[in-house]
């Protein structure tokens, strides 16, 4: 009999998001971290260190960032402290995006209260420039997944799975996607990473990552990322050519700087009206007026990645039912109290093979992610609806974008969703930084206008949430 165990977590981390999973079977156990940072520093410091008295392994086989916020990044570093990561999943970025990503962070050092700024804030600036270099020894070897913005196409896989491939429990698990295109010179020289010892890849949205193990896809990653307009593309370019104009005298070769002289220079920045004025003049410049209005919202790169059951797809569909015998799956909310996390049981579902006959329920676990995304204009909204059309009704839990901010979602999206729970991350310990912005009040009118308000899962420093499922095989 083959028994397959799947678990995954959101961390209660505050303003900023952590999230693992791991698979396992006898033999076998696969491990991945979809980002991990905080704004709430010393909690996430807390939170990383009981994940790693927990997970014993010194290998992670799947790193994956969805962008490149401090937010979602600054633990990284320490996270991985003494592990080696096998593969990186990230979005394909340039440098002058980057740039214009941190710059971005050094405006927003106002809102943070001394006290919690990290003490290690050059790694933070380091891991947003070239998270390769930041991460250097953790890195060594790992083959990159650098996924493009999307085409449109949407997705219909093939289910089918050969049951009787899971015989036993010796298979290993593997990670890849459908179909590998290697980085040209122009791109390696576009993105700005100085190591990478690895393999690099470009994949295509389309590209389906299938976790397997022996033969048998048992998890499908399916990631999304919108694709930038030639204006927008247009706008970094403007912001970094100026930055890089204005501190010519910064740089050895201004041609080529190194990280350690665009973070010095960066740091000389006092306030945020001088790089706020340096956005307004490459707004204008490239005549885009949304960057004027909302000159913040610079997070048009992030990645949203759904895991999909595909062993628990096909489970579920009848005709297949002679191969299983049992599964049972749990749902818990973690409350934080003292720094230990107690788990609350909130459902327990399953389902039990008995003379015949099958009997009980059980929620999946397909999670859609979506980190700090655009999705509130009506085409930005179609497309992502459009990627991921194939997959809207078996999603069990949904995560509104950028931590509930009224930029990045809007009624229309909150009206398609029809996941079993959406939930939201973001901060309320003010300990940490002057003022929250997230969730907005908007936001939260239009889940309850949508008849959400039910399905809502906080995740702050306090609170997050673990699924669980075990699949026993005849």
């Amino acid at each position: 009999m083959v028994n397959i165990q799947q678990t995954f977590k959101a961390h209660p981390i505050g303003q900023g998001f952590f999230y693992t999973g791991q698979l396992k079977t006898k033999n076998s156990e696969f491990n991945f971290i979809f980002d991990c940072g905080s704004l709430s520093f010393s909690v996430l410091n807390d939170t990383i260190d009981r994940y790693r008295a927990i997970q014993s392994t010194t290998e992670i086989d799947l790193l994956i960032i969805s962008h490149f916020d401090a937010d979602h990044i600054n633990g990284l570093k320490r996270l991985l402290e003494g592990k080696t990561v096998k593969k990186v999943v990230a979005p394909f970025i340039g440098l002058d995006q980057r740039i214009s990503i941190l710059l971005n962070f050094r405006g927003d050092f106002d809102q943070i209260r001394p006290s919690n700024i990290d003490p290690k804030i050059d790694d933070t600036f380091l891991s947003i420039i070239d998270f390769t270099e930041a991460l250097k020894d953790e890195l060594e070897g790992a083959d990159f997944y650098f996924v493009e913005g999307s085409d449109n196409k949407p997705l219909d896989p093939n289910y089918a799975i050969n049951i009787e491939k899971l015989t036993n429990d010796s298979g290993e698990f593997d990670f890849n996607f459908e179909g590998n295109e290697s980085l040209n010179d122009d791109e390696k020289s576009k993105l700005g990473f100085k190591s990478i010892s690895g393999n690099a890849f470009k994949i295509k949205c389309h590209q389906i990552g299938l976790l397997t193990s022996g033969a048998v896809n048992i998890l499908d990653l399916i990631f999304y990322k919108k694709k930038l307009g030639e204006q927008e593309n247009e706008f970094y370019n403007e912001v970094f050519n100026s930055f890089i104009n204005e501190n010519k005298k910064c740089f050895k070769d201004y041609n080529i700087p190194t990280s350690e002289e665009l973070i010095s220079t960066i740091k000389k920045y006092k306030g945020a009206k001088k790089i706020k004025d340096l956005f307004i003049k490459a707004a204008k410049k490239v005549e885009i007026d949304l960057f004027i209005k909302e000159i913040t919202n610079l997070n048009t790169t992030a990645l949203c990645m759904l895991h999909f059951d595909r062993l628990h797809h096909f489970c579920l569909n009848s005709k297949n039912f002679g191969s299983i015998r049992h599964i049972d799956g749990n749902y818990n909310l973690i409350q934080v109290y003292n720094k230990r996390e107690i788990n609350n049981p909130l459902i327990y579902g399953f389902y039990h093979y008995h003379r015949g006959f099958w009997d009980g329920y059980l929620i999946n676990s397909n999670t859609l992610l979506t980190a700090d995304s655009f999705l509130k204009e009506e085409n930005e909204v179609l497309a992502f609806l459009n990627h991921y059309n194939f997959y809207l009704d078996k999603i069990a839990f949904f995560q509104i974008p950028h931590h509930g901010s009224r930029h990045s979602s809007d009624i229309l999206l909150l009206s398609q969703i029809n996941s079993s729970y959406i939930f939201i991350n973001y901060g309320v310990n003010h300990r940490f930084i002057k003022k929250w912005s997230h969730p907005n009040n908007e936001v939260i009118n239009n889940i309850i206008t949508t008849g959400n308000a039910s399905k809502l899962i906080p995740v702050h420093e306090y609170s997050g949430f673990k699924l669980s499922n075990e699949i026993h095989f005849m």
